[in-house]
């Protein structure tokens, strides 16, 4: 985890995220202390009950995700205020209009679009162009998942967004630092 959090920021890469699921994911909390002293870290885990959240905390988590598919409006009000006791950021994750919504009544203040629909694993950057139209300014805006090539990101950005999380893409590169530099610069 060392070696890749190196590469991410080496690349330009603004922070790392790292799954902590350990039971469909295999992820791993202890990955956490690996990274955190290279970029600040976002946790993905199926966040719902607060003592995950100062679980993560206390791992050295920067943000932890949200997942509006699992939460109601108040629970992500609770966890946001929780996390915003501790100084640590909230990414809610939507998928659709019903999520954003969800997340929106929540008061998320960054709200991440996966264009990964979970039910099928089938990728359309198209769900983060429509949904940004309905996301209110003020609003920090990332586009997750598909995304692969500096066009990706230069086609979310068009649409509205600050921020891009990437994956799959990036773990598949021999060279992580110039795949992030590439997403990140274009060159």
């Amino acid at each position: 985890m060392e070696a890749i959090a190196t590469a991410y920021k080496q690349g330009g890469a603004a922070a790392i995220s790292i799954v902590t699921e350990p039971e469909f994911f295999r992820g791993s909390r202890e990955w956490i202390a690996r990274a955190a002293g290279q970029l600040p870290v976002l946790i993905k885990d199926f966040v719902i009950d607060e003592s995950q959240l100062i679980r993560g905390v206390a791992a050295s988590a920067s943000a932890i995700l949200l997942l509006a598919s699992l939460l109601d409006a108040n629970q992500i009000r609770d966890f946001i205020r929780c996390l915003d006791a501790y100084l640590c950021d909230a990414l809610v994750e939507v998928h659709d209009e019903k999520e954003l919504e969800r997340a929106m009544n929540g008061g998320a203040r960054i709200i991440g679009v996966n264009n990964r629909n979970l039910r099928d694993f089938s990728v359309d950057l198209g769900a983060s162009e429509r949904l940004a139209q309905q996301i209110p300014d003020g609003i920090l805006r990332v586009a997750e998942s598909g995304i692969k090539t500096r066009a990706d990101v230069d086609r979310l950005r068009a649409a509205g967004f600050d921020a891009f999380l990437v994956g799959e893409s990036l773990l598949r590169q021999n060279d992580r630092a110039a795949a992030v530099r590439q997403l990140v610069f274009g060159s």
